[in-house]
């Protein structure tokens, strides 16, 4: 009980700025009031958010089509049953289309090549500005491995080159 009393009690001191108004006294030289240079050299929270930022969406992934959400999808679905894509359609539920596995040649590992395979959903999207005449669709894939044909699947890296070549194949479909 004592202990924590004196903890409570216990005066908290810090090493001052050469102002009375630094943010953050500990670090002077980094300091936007102390050290104005530094500030503006400093990346900022909205450069972070910029598209260009790793992990970010590039602008071209998202493209808006003058056509109604329901007739994208139908468009969607002729496109990517039809050749060079040959996919099935697993389910068609509000404007998400789910399809089947496709495989796809694995990475080579330990004198072998894996086995992957990749299923795509397809989420077609009202555009906010137009919402019965735009519209627009994002595609989302889950890969799985396997190192054999008695093996079972397990979840892999994420392969953003098949959704691109996916979405790209769509968007030549649909022009």
């Amino acid at each position: 009980m004592r202990k924590m009393l004196f903890l409570a009690v216990m005066p908290f001191v810090l090493v001052a700025c050469s102002t009375s108004r630094c943010p953050n006294p500990q670090r002077c030289a980094s300091c936007p009031i102390c050290n104005p240079q530094s500030a503006a050299l400093a990346p900022s929270a909205a450069s972070a958010a910029t598209p260009s930022a790793p992990g970010a969406f590039p602008a071209s992934s998202i493209k808006v089509y003058r056509v109604a959400p329901a007739k994208l999808a139908e468009a969607i679905q002729q496109a990517i049953t039809s050749a060079p894509l040959n996919l099935k359609i697993l389910s068609v539920d509000n404007g998400v289309i789910q399809t089947d596995w496709k495989a796809y040649e694995g990475e080579f590992h330990i004198m072998r090549r894996w086995q992957d395979r990749t299923r795509f959903r397809i989420n077609v999207i009202p555009d906010v500005s137009d919402p019965t005449n735009a519209s627009r669709f994002e595609v989302a894939e889950v890969t799985q491995r396997r190192s054999n044909e008695r093996a079972n699947w397990e979840s892999a890296d994420r392969h953003p080159e098949r959704v691109e070549a996916l979405v790209q194949a769509i968007d030549a479909k649909l022009k």
